[in-house]
């Protein structure tokens, strides 16, 4: 029997729930559901392992929605597990004449790997009879209360009172169409921050994109009269975070309340908090991000108040001054500026046919035929030929260069000449790199070969040619 991490127990804390249901079985009982009826809590026995003894249980509560979506479908046995949120598990130990001792209680970090289901463990029985009404909810009603736990609301109220304080159409669609293009923006800016080192940079922003597409802002509540909508993001269901990592699940979970944190609950009209947002989004990032909810916030139409439900805060927002709104939402920037921030070097190893001119791969090809990939802040690469104006310096061996990218300059270096260059653009680093390697050879090979022999020794053995461009001539 496995050795544990945990704290004993004199008294076993589901001795109040009673045997209800039979969910797997493989030769005897593997799972079971265990009812407490007066407050209706629910807990999971799950056989992890036996000897000749006693069979070992790993008990837990669940809620009876964590229950419902796994009779259904919609969550596996292991997500139940890793997605607890009690920060326990329990164990007992019962004999053949179910007689329970050992009681133990283990951290969520100490629970060994071999107690858990596989990751695929979906519910592939049919659903007891004994669920039939079990529930309290049916469909659509329980996915709405599902989303009421996490949203926020958004209340627009006309300033004008035309319509005894109705919103129009055209007024309600505005709202909504830049508030989701707000959240939208925050999204792809937030994911491709915090996902940036576990996507691979082939398609990045086509994965993003359907990152994003699967957590959208969901209206779950409304109300009359004054324009009042709900928001939340879907909750996650079998099969649409399938294939996503641990990483991107917990993206997708957190990036609402990232939302009301980070951009809803800031005073925009506040000195110190505008500064944040500033260091915190580059200028482009900032545009796409504040300039629908300022257009939402300093409507001449409607006023906007915020309800933070979990905090039980209603902000009523006041209209943004001008200098924020500069400083937030830069007018003049319609593109994308050139990143000027630290840039990583992509190495591909891809298989090609060495009879073949592979110099003229195409994209498609490329991301055909990748076979392994790597992202890297420093990188190298071999140069043969080096040309000059004046000379042109044909190497015997290759050299290896140094790349790196700092603070929006691109630097190349060769160690054993001691040079090296920087300069915004590649192209122009580059160009500098040859044209003082050029003059390092003619300078040094050519003055001082005859009285250096180590100098002799050096260049001799890596360079196999120079050719004078004007004598050629």
């Amino acid at each position: 029997m496995e050795k544990l991490i945990s704290y004993k127990l004199t008294d076993w804390i589901f001795k109040d729930f009673q045997y209800f249901c039979d969910l797997i079985e493989f030769e005897g009982p593997v799972l079971v559901h265990y009812l407490e009826k007066k407050t209706n809590r629910h807990a999971l026995y799950y056989w992890v392992e036996g000897d000749s003894k006693v069979n070992r249980w790993l008990c837990f509560e669940i809620s009876e929605k964590q229950l419902h979506d796994y009779l259904y479908q919609y969550i596996s046995l292991f997500d139940l597990i890793k997605k607890k949120e009690s920060g326990y598990f329990f164990t007992t130990d019962i004999d053949i004449k179910f007689n329970y001792g050992n009681f133990q209680m283990i951290p969520c970090y100490a629970l060994p790997e071999k107690y858990l289901p596989l990751k695929e463990s979906f519910y592939i029985e049919d659903v007891d009879s004994r669920y039939d009404g079990f529930f309290n909810f049916k469909g659509l009603d329980f996915y709405r209360d599902a989303l009421q736990k996490e949203s926020f609301d958004l209340i627009i109220a006309p300033i004008k009172k035309t319509y005894n304080g109705m919103v129009t159409v055209s007024g309600g669609a505005d709202f909504l169409k830049n508030f989701e293009n707000s959240f939208k923006a925050f999204e792809i800016v937030k994911a491709s921050k915090e996902l940036k080192d576990i996507l691979s940079p082939v398609n990045f922003d086509k994965t993003i994109k359907s990152i994003v597409d699967s957590t959208p802002p969901l209206i779950s509540d409304n109300a009359p009269s004054s324009f009042k909508i709900s928001i939340s993001t879907a909750p996650e269901m079998k099969g649409e975070s399938e294939g996503y990592s641990p990483q991107i699940e917990k993206f997708r979970n957190n990036v609402l309340n990232d939302y009301k944190d980070e951009i809803l609950g800031i005073d925009l009209n506040n000195e110190e908090q505008v500064q944040k947002i500033v260091s915190n989004y580059e200028e482009f990032s900032r545009a796409k991000i504040f300039e629908p909810l300022i257009k939402i916030i300093n409507s001449t139409d409607y006023e906007l108040t915020y309800v933070d439900k979990k905090k039980n805060l209603k902000t009523k927002y006041k209209k943004i001054d001008y200098d924020s709104i500069v400083r937030l939402a830069p007018k003049k920037l319609k593109t994308k500026p050139e990143e000027s921030l630290e840039k990583a070097f992509l190495t591909i190893t891809v298989a090609v046919d060495p009879n073949k001119n592979y110099s003229a791969i195409s994209v498609k090809e490329l991301l055909q035929v990748t076979l392994f990939s790597k992202i890297e802040q420093e990188a190298s690469t071999e140069l043969e030929t080096i040309s000059g104006e004046e000379f042109s310096v044909i190497l015997g061996e290759p050299i290896k260069v140094d790349y790196k990218h700092h603070d929006g300059e691109f630097y190349i270096s060769y160690k054993p000449l001691n040079i090296e260059v920087n300069h915004r653009e590649n192209k122009e680093a580059l160009k500098l790199f040859k044209a003082l390697f050029i003059y390092k050879v003619k300078v040094d090979y050519m003055a001082k070969i005859p009285s250096n022999k180590e100098n002799r020794k050096f260049f001799e053995s890596i360079i196999k040619e120079i050719l004078n461009k004007e004598d050629e001539e």
